[in-house]
């Protein structure tokens, strides 16, 4: 009797762990095991590599030789399962579980759609690139710290970015060669112009995020045959969004560069002369270009890149007035006295106010040997110091709650605040209330 109820017991646990939700996680998967035997970069090996995959409900491990105790087994041997969102995964990105780095995809809007599955099978192929990547190349890193700091309200920089970027997809998009090469002179003109413009941080920031990103979104399309750009429209990209720009003319310049250069791949490293453009300009120090921007295009850009900074400086204008409505909960953490220090961000969600200030639009994670703090899914405002707004310590840290209460636990000077996408668990502190403000100073 004992041993039918444990049998039927493993048997409701184990249709739990099989849903609808498991089938287009697994087909991905397995259409990502298809793509991985194409030779697409010298020594990458994507079977090698243990993944995990959120898909909305349930935290999937495939492949890892040791996996942390709290995933259960799963009906397929080589996959476990974690009920609910694993605490380490918070973005498409890698990790160390267990010592053992892996690839992290986070599903959104699952379906069993035929274009769904393959561009979700590349996407793994994205994430377990970078793993390769740090391994097999670790000075390839970028420094975040530097995009803080990114001049993304200066117009004369966001103009030429912009023009640069036409003349790369024009040289992309072109059926001849002679019309490629010419638009990509051109394109690596117009950046040579713009890096005289701005600090070499900002240029070598830009350059290593194209090597890193834009070598991973390449493997990404060239495995799925399909393409980053599809037609001769020109992404558009805010003046913020430096970091996932690159990604794409990451991607346009490893591809030309391949293209005719076809051994050219191993050349590509973070050192001076071989990120892609330098490749490009020395491939081409000879070839004079015939083409330009027309003037009409110029005109367009001048006044988008105008209308895209004014917009950013209402956004932000906008963003700091809401923590000025008394009716809605806020809360201050006041930790000039013991500095937060940043333990997890995305870079590609943050707006600079100032040289202190950061808007962090998604996901902030902080901490300090007393406190943690974790935002997902919301966002917030930091200030830094004068040496920079993130990297030598927090002051200060605001979320507006909007109208949502939030939940408070307090024992002594312990304090857990909770809310939806809001996490505090701050210790030794003072809390003061002024309204529908809370302010929590860290002794």
């Amino acid at each position: 009797m004992k041993i039918q109820t444990l049998t039927h017991l493993l048997l409701i646990i184990f249709v739990v762990f099989v849903s609808a939700d498991y089938d287009v996680v697994h087909k991905i998967v397995e259409q990502e095991k298809l793509l991985s035997h194409k030779n697409l970069w010298d020594g990458f090996d994507p079977q090698s590599i243990p993944l995990v995959v959120f898909d909305g409900t349930n935290t999937y491990l495939v492949n890892h030789p040791n996996p942390p105790k709290d995933f259960m087994e799963h009906e397929n041997e080589t996959w476990m399962v974690y009920t609910g969102l694993y605490p380490a995964v918070r973005a498409n990105t890698s990790i160390k579980l267990n010592d053992i780095s892996i690839a992290v995809v986070m599903l959104r809007d699952l379906s069993m759609e035929k274009d769904y599955i393959l561009k979700n099978a590349g996407l793994i192929l994205h994430e377990k690139f970078h793993v390769y990547q740090a391994e097999k190349y670790p000075g390839w890193g970028t420094n975040e710290a530097v995009l803080f700091m990114y001049p993304y309200r200066e117009e004369e920089n966001i103009l030429l970015r912009k023009m640069e970027l036409y003349a790369l997809v024009k040289a992309f998009k072109a059926k001849g060669k002679k019309e490629s090469l010419d638009w990509l002179r051109q394109a690596i003109d117009l950046r040579s112009q713009r890096y005289e413009s701005i600090s070499p941080e900002f240029s070598n920031y830009e350059r290593r995020v194209e090597l890193v990103e834009g070598s991973a979104t390449y493997i990404e399309h060239i495995a799925t045959n399909n393409p980053l750009i599809q037609t001769d429209d020109v992404p558009s990209f805010e003046p913020t969004e430096t970091r996932k720009r690159a990604y794409t003319t990451g991607y346009l310049l490893i591809s030309l560069w391949h293209k005719y250069n076809p051994d050219g791949l191993k050349k590509l490293d973070c050192i001076e002369g071989s990120y892609p453009d330098q490749l490009i300009s020395a491939f081409l120090k000879n070839h004079k270009s015939s083409n330009a921007i027309p003037e009409s295009v110029k005109k367009e850009y001048t006044e988008l890149t105008k209308n895209q900074i004014v917009k950013i400086n209402t956004e932000i204008k906008s963003y700091l007035k809401s923590f000025e409505d008394p009716d809605e909960y806020k809360i201050i953490v006041d930790s000039s006295a013991n500095p937060l220090f940043p333990k997890g961000f995305d870079p590609m969600n943050i707006i600079s106010v100032d040289k202190k200030r950061i808007i962090h639009k998604r996901f902030l994670k902080l901490g300090n040997k007393n406190s943690n703090l974790e935002m997902l899914n919301t966002s917030g405002i930091t200030t830094g110091t004068d040496k920079h707004p993130l990297y030598y310590g927090i002051t200060k840290a605001e979320f507006n709650l909007g109208k949502k209460q939030p939940t408070f636990e307090q024992q002594n000077t312990n304090l857990k605040i909770t809310t939806d996408s809001l996490k505090l668990e701050l210790n030794n502190v003072d809390i003061t209330q002024d309204g529908k403000t809370y302010i929590v100073k860290l002794k």
